[in-house]
């Protein structure tokens, strides 16, 4: 990575599949900060929560002063020339967040095009869910939309 820099990761939620590698990139990106709401902060350095105890990689989160605390309606400011607008879209899990990055939508594992959201895990909340994607689905009108799963989709009107 030289002569590249990461200013920061956005975490869409704080299950294993989506954290496993955290560790050896913020060894390796000394400045870079994570941003999470506070159900993530404490999933990332709970084996349980975050339900990487339950596979075959414990897995917690080394740099927990590195993580920044966002609520919904927050800009994250990553550089002078981006900014991200984080939105709270619980039900998968309580700490999924969506970000809008200009003509994007990253929306993890509360949206991912053909699948209804898993939520049978811990955390999990069909009501919150249903409301999540009422949000995303008005967000991402003139965006593409990035999954935590799968390919793109394509900007919807």
């Amino acid at each position: 990575m030289k002569n590249k820099s990461l200013s920061g990761i956005l975490l869409t939620h704080a299950h294993f599949d989506h954290i496993y590698g955290l560790n050896t990139l913020f060894r390796i990106c000394s400045n870079a900060l994570l941003y999470t709401n506070v159900y993530g902060k404490i999933a990332l350095t709970d084996s349980k929560k975050n339900l990487s105890f339950y596979h075959e990689t414990p897995y917690v989160f080394d740099f927990p002063e590195r993580v920044r605390i966002i609520d919904d309606g927050d800009t994250i400011e990553l550089n002078e020339d981006y900014q991200a607008v984080a939105v709270a879209t619980p039900g998968h899990n309580n700490s999924c967040l969506s970000y809008v990055l200009d003509d994007c939508l990253f929306t993890g594992d509360s949206y991912i095009p053909g699948l209804k959201v898993v939520t049978s895990l811990p955390g999990g909340n069909k009501v919150n869910a249903n409301e999540s994607l009422e949000k995303i689905m008005n967000l991402a009108k003139g965006r593409i939309i990035y999954p935590g799963h799968g390919a793109s989709q394509e900007k919807t009107m």
